[in-house]
Parts: structure tokens; sequence; C-alpha cells
């Protein structure tokens, strides 16, 4: 895995208790099986869970792929549906490769195609199980918190780029949703 903005972010001192990382968290990394029987247990048809950009492209980009990170989403993924529930992913929940940030982050118009080379790789690796996709999570978050009020990742203040980020993350929504419709919704019998 690559680091993320989050990585960068949260060992800025002040920024979170006593400095510490997410690296390890509630080590759902770790606990794939016994996560989804409890999931079986407790009677889930659908999982929402988001995949890790850096953790699949540690560069960010095609050039760097971790293969190692890609299987295992395959493992969470037949887990999951060998237990009789439906993946429901998030393709990016706020934790772009920290390489990218270095290079404008969602600043740049660069990141339009950054996040469709990534999304394609997604699709082309877990469509023929995962139904069920979401490009954004919580876009505002991104734009707001992260860009100008500096609560989130990458931590600028900065009145203004709100908006920026935001037509950036409007634009990278409607070249995903087309490059999944044009390619791979058909054959893949993926959702609306």
């Amino acid at each position: 895995k690559g680091p993320s903005i989050w990585d960068e972010f949260s060992i800025k001192s002040g920024w979170t208790e006593s400095s510490d990382g997410g690296q390890i968290a509630a080590n759902g990394y770790n606990y794939v099986k016994e996560d989804v029987q409890r999931l079986k247990q407790l009677g889930v048809s659908h999982y929402k869970l988001s995949l890790s950009w850096p953790r699949l492209l540690p560069h960010g980009t095609n050039s760097s792929i971790n293969e190692a990170g890609f299987q295992y989403y395959d493992y969470v993924f037949d887990e999951l549906l060998a237990n009789g529930i439906k993946p429901f992913v998030a393709l990016y929940h706020w934790d772009l490769p920290q390489t990218l940030q270095d290079d404008g982050g969602w600043l740049s118009s660069d990141s339009i195609t950054w996040f469709k080379d990534y999304a394609n790789l997604c699709f082309e690796r877990y469509g023929d199980r995962v139904k069920l996709w979401t490009t954004i999570e919580d876009p505002f978050s991104i734009a707001y918190k992260g860009y100008v009020s500096g609560e989130h990742a990458p931590g600028f203040q900065h009145s203004g780029n709100e908006y920026k980020v935001g037509h950036q993350l409007l634009l990278a929504h409607a070249e995903v949703y087309q490059l999944y419709q044009s390619k791979f919704r058909g054959h893949q019998g993926g959702m609306d």
C-alpha cells in the first residue's frame, strides 16, 4: 500500500490524538472471514465498503499496480458472495494517494483522468462480482473539509477551493459514470 493523504494528515502534530495514524483501525484487513461470518449471522444482505486507491495503485496511477492489493479485494468479494452478501462498493472514500496530492490532488485537472483510469481498473477486475457501485463518497466533505476548513485530509484552509475541487469531483464522477455505462454495465450486469 502506498501512502494516502490521510496517512500524511494524521501524523501532523495536533491533527489526531497523539498524532496516531489510522494504519490499524478496526483491523478488518486481517479479519475478513470472521467479519463476513458476523455479517451473515446478522442476516445482512448487502455490505457497503470502499476500495483503497493507494492500496491498489500505490503511486496513484496504473504505472504502479499492487497485485496483492487487488487480491485482497478479490478475497473480500469472494467471501461476501460465498455467504450470500452482495458487495456495494465506493470507488473513493477520501483516501487519495499522497503522490497524486503532491501533484495537485483534486485541485488538478489531471485528477479526472487519474480517477477514470483507476475506476477502469476496478471495473475490469471486480465487475464480474460487484454490481452496485458508487463513485465518490461525500464530495462535500472532500471539497469543504479537506480544502477549505482543514478538518479533513489534505488539511488545506483556503476559501474558494471548494468550488474548484467540487467541480473536479463532479467531472470525475460524470466521466466514470459514462465509462461504466458505455464499457461495462451491459455485459457485467451492473445496477443503476
